[in-house]
């Protein structure tokens, strides 16, 4: 397969932007990418107090926003949010913190990926891409880990996926191309597409060959105009079989670079825990000189009156 128009090959990655924002009022939040026309802000509150009567005697609630860059929320934006939470219900370990409240609220930033408008990119979706929708999972998941109150079954990653149109409208279904996150500019082209997110967790059954915890696909929302087996060099293969061992490969290297970036949200962390005992023994130290002067200035006022006897 030949180079996209953005010079990447079928199996990679726009760069990824990992950002932890320490938002007031949340306790955690952060921001995801893929490349520059994706990103997406999520912060998260909890374990709250419920409102009475959202209260689950057995198990913490949880409430999933989408809000939208312009306007009211939609029914796309409502609908989206279902997924979310049908997403995290599975990773969020309820039953640990019942009668308490989990409120997660999602963003996109931008709107250069709107495909409401073609047929494919309805569904599920709604007036959301692909990489947006994976853009919110992975904000998410790294709101939760930034917030670190909340246990957690593991970590979920997303990627989208899709299949290029063949030049030519006679060719087989094999000639078409799936390729790894689709770029704005890509969307239009695309005959099938979806969104793969894959739960990766040490509790998990089976062993990885690499480095990353065993994972298993938990939602997808692949939709296509042919959803038969493609021939292709090694046989018949299911194509969704196809697309989801690339979105798992995708799905892995987002993994990575979390767990990278975790390594710097806990430096970070504890450099804000060091100045701030700096700062207390700063101020212990300056009460301290001011307590002596005192002493310093009593023992002066001594001298002048034992001078003044004399």
């Amino acid at each position: 397969m030949g180079d996209r128009a953005d010079g990447r090959t079928a199996e990679q990655l726009r760069k990824l932007s990992i950002v932890y924002e320490g938002l007031d009022r949340a306790d955690g939040s952060a921001r995801f990418a893929f490349g520059p026309t994706t990103p997406t802000l999520t912060s998260v509150s909890g374990p709250i107090e419920p409102r009475p009567q959202s209260e689950h005697p057995s198990l913490a609630t949880l409430e999933i926003h989408v809000r939208p860059l312009h306007s009211l929320p939609s029914t796309q934006s409502r609908q989206l949010a279902a997924v979310l939470k049908s997403i995290f219900s599975q990773t969020i370990l309820l039953n640990q913190n019942p009668r308490t409240l989990i409120q997660m609220v999602v963003q996109a930033l931008s709107v250069s990926e709107v495909v409401g408008h073609s047929g494919l990119g309805a569904g599920t979706a709604g007036v959301y891409g692909p990489g947006t929708i994976a853009s919110m999972v992975n904000s998410a998941s790294l709101a939760l880990i930034n917030a670190g109150s909340i246990p957690l079954r593991g970590v979920v990653c997303a990627v989208a996926v899709g299949r290029l149109a063949s030049s030519s409208a006679s060719a087989p279904a094999s000639t078409s191309s799936l390729i790894l996150d689709p770029s704005p500019e890509e969307i239009p082209n695309l005959t099938a597409q979806g969104v793969f997110a894959f739960l990766f967790s040490s509790a998990l059954s089976g062993t990885s060959p690499t480095s990353e915890p065993p994972s298993e696909l938990i939602w997808s929302n692949w939709s296509s105009t042919n959803l038969g087996t493609a021939e292709i060099d090694e046989g018949l293969v299911d194509e969704l079989g196809r697309a989801r061992e690339m979105a798992k490969q995708g799905a892995v290297e987002v993994w990575r670079q979390i767990r990278s970036s975790v390594h710097g949200m806990e430096a970070g962390r504890n450099a804000s825990l060091e100045l701030a005992g700096a700062t207390e023994e700063t101020r212990g130290n300056a009460g301290t000189g001011h307590a002596n002067t005192e002493d310093d200035e009593d023992d002066e006022d001594e001298d002048e009156d034992d001078k003044m006897e004399i």
